[in-house]
């Protein structure tokens, strides 16, 4: 996963090579900034447009302007951001704050991989088993059928991820800021039996919603409630979204 944040120079709104652009080429380029990979590469034509909203022609106009005035730069057949390096440096006094925030971070990671891998398999049976007892059967049943996390590639993983938090940020759900080792396994369940491309257009489906995006009706346990990432990861989920189970919906 690309980090999650980037530098924007104060200087950038004295400089004639943004600003001579136009304010929808700033704005572009500032959304470039965003998809932008770590070293500085941008993805395909195609999933920059999807990113950006925009038709594949618009986008590579857009491209073309800020390749004339220098700010991007083909490397092979893809776009770079140019001296990514020299903007984006990566050692300055944030970081022991950075490295202490990774710690952390992985140390959670860590600690939910063991609970997970601590869950037995094969619970006891009693005669006296509760429904409840029977429902935890179930879902440990189904996380055992899902895939390991490692059948789906770390390029697969950040674009289903960069999917949901555009859409995220266009609706006013949660962003996905960590992918944990259950939301990682439930992810590779979806993109192994459904596919990258039903992924995104659920979030799409999504919009005509309003349960979905937050405009319930007040005075139904609902008010303003909004997904996050863990609602489209449950099993149903995508099939209640394309069935219409949550349109018109309030």
């Amino acid at each position: 996963m690309p980090q999650d944040w980037l530098r924007l120079h104060r200087s950038a709104i004295n400089n004639p090579k943004v600003q001579k652009l136009g304010l929808e080429a700033v704005g572009f380029w500032c959304n470039c900034l965003c998809a932008s990979r770590d070293d500085g590469s941008l993805p395909s034509v195609q999933d920059l447009a999807w990113l950006m909203r925009v038709d594949v022609t618009v986008c590579e106009t857009f491209l073309k302007r800020l390749h004339e005035t220098g700010l991007v730069e083909l490397d092979g057949e893809n776009y770079r951001l140019h001296d990514w390096e020299d903007h984006q440096f990566k050692s300055d006094t944030s970081t022991n704050r950075v490295r202490k925030h990774r710690q952390k971070s992985q140390k959670s990671a860590e600690t939910d991989v063991k609970r997970f891998s601590s869950v037995s398999e094969t619970p006891p049976e009693t005669e006296t088993e509760t429904e409840t007892d029977t429902e935890k059967k179930v879902c440990s049943s189904a996380q055992a059928a899902d895939p390991p996390a490692n059948s789906v590639s770390e390029e697969e993983f950040r674009k289903a991820v960069a999917a949901y938090n555009a859409a995220a940020v266009d609706l006013g759900w949660p962003l996905c800021e960590r992918l944990t080792e259950k939301r990682r396994r439930s992810l590779a369940r979806i993109l192994r039996t459904e596919g990258l491309g039903p992924w995104m257009a659920m979030f799409n489906k999504s919009r005509d919603s309003p349960f979905l995006t937050g405009k319930s009706k007040p005075g139904n346990g609902h008010d303003n409630w909004r997904p996050s990432v863990d609602f489209f990861l449950r099993p149903d989920t995508m099939t209640k979204v394309f069935e219409g189970a949550y349109d018109g919906r309030h």
